[in-house]
């Protein structure tokens, strides 16, 4: 009697403890992680097998570069239709010294996509350039009329996700006494994009 007695006592006394040990066991487990991209669950840098799908996808872009002999800092905003047609908004702010400008345009955006990671393409746009003088001269903003063509190369670093390098050359027009002068200028920039589906 008395053992069991001694029995009783003892599992009484060590349950609390093991019901502590138990609740410190669950604490401390690993919760599980719920991904808004379902493919970063098998790998965070894998992509899904076949040619990326920018069909009815929406991109947005940020990228730093140069205008000339300049620097210049751009937000863009995609939508593709088709999977070899994308239009494209931008807004790019060229802060210089003397005289800074700021392009808004809308551009085609045109590829041929590739089951790599590697997606090269072409566009061509038209828009505005509004120049503002600096501090230094008293004159007002002017607006010219502003075309752009060149290229790029996306690298994919997971589906949703690539390194944006992009080219193009600017020409911007300048009608003066009836006649119209055009400026040419280079634009380089690099940055990210960001690619999310319109379709569940």
């Amino acid at each position: 009697m008395r053992a069991r007695l001694s029995f009783l006592l003892l599992g009484l006394a060590l349950a609390p403890a093991t019901a502590r040990a138990e609740a410190r066991a669950d604490d401390g487990a690993p919760q599980r992680v719920e991904y808004l991209v379902p493919t970063m669950a098998e790998g965070r840098m894998q992509l899904a097998p076949g040619e990326r799908p920018y069909r009815h996808h929406l991109g947005f872009s940020t990228a730093a570069g140069s205008l000339g002999a300049h620097r210049q800092y751009a937000l863009r905003l995609a939508y593709c239709p088709r999977r070899w047609l994308g239009y494209e908004a931008s807004v790019a702010h060229n802060p210089a010294s003397a005289v800074h400008a700021l392009f808004h345009d809308f551009s085609v955006v045109l590829r041929r996509p590739l089951p790599w990671r590697l997606q090269p393409y072409v566009s061509a746009g038209y828009g505005m350039m509004i120049a503002f003088p600096g501090g230094a001269l008293l004159a007002d903003s002017i607006t010219r009329n502003a075309f752009s063509a060149g290229g790029g190369l996306e690298l994919f670093l997971r589906d949703d996700v690539a390194l944006r390098l992009e080219a193009r050359g600017r020409r911007v027009l300048d009608r003066q006494d009836g006649e119209t002068l055009y400026y040419d200028y280079a634009d380089y920039s690099a940055g990210f994009v960001f690619y999310r589906s319109l379709t569940p």
